[in-house]
């Protein structure tokens, strides 16, 4: 649970990038909004390999749930929890995360569950963060 925990900036930063290509965050990560449903997130933080969707959905209680999620028609073991009130999604797999994150750096679109997203930008924006956070004071 505290993998999600620093993420929840996203949830606040997630209209500018409506139909966008992946944009650095603040320097912190790099993230992209779906294409399909505007309230719907993308995001991976500088040198973390790990892709966390965000949605606008309400949600309670401290409970993980896993489903499989399509992400570009192959099956993904997937977890959903509840942070702050949203509900985030991530891989529950090292081989689902590596695969996501594979995804994005080699195709132009991903889709995951309902959820499309433009990967373009994606290695750049994450090029961006990374070298940010190294020339941080």
């Amino acid at each position: 649970m505290q993998r999600f925990i620093p993420f929840l900036l996203v949830l606040s930063l997630t209209s500018q990038f409506a139909n966008a290509d992946w944009k650095p965050i603040l320097g912190i990560g790099s993230g992209v909004t779906s294409n399909n449903y505007s309230d719907v997130t993308a995001a991976t933080f500088n040198d973390n390999d790990i892709i966390i969707i965000y949605t606008d959905a309400l949600c309670s209680g401290t409970d993980i749930t896993e489903y499989v999620l399509n992400v570009n028609e192959t099956p993904v073991n997937m977890a959903f929890a509840c942070v702050s009130g949203k509900e985030v999604v991530g891989a529950s797999t090292e081989r689902g995360r590596e695969f996501i994150f594979n995804e994005f750096k080699s195709k132009n679109i991903v889709t995951i569950g309902k959820w499309i997203f433009s990967a373009k930008g994606f290695l750049k924006a994450r090029e961006v963060s990374i070298k940010n956070a190294k020339n941080a004071l």
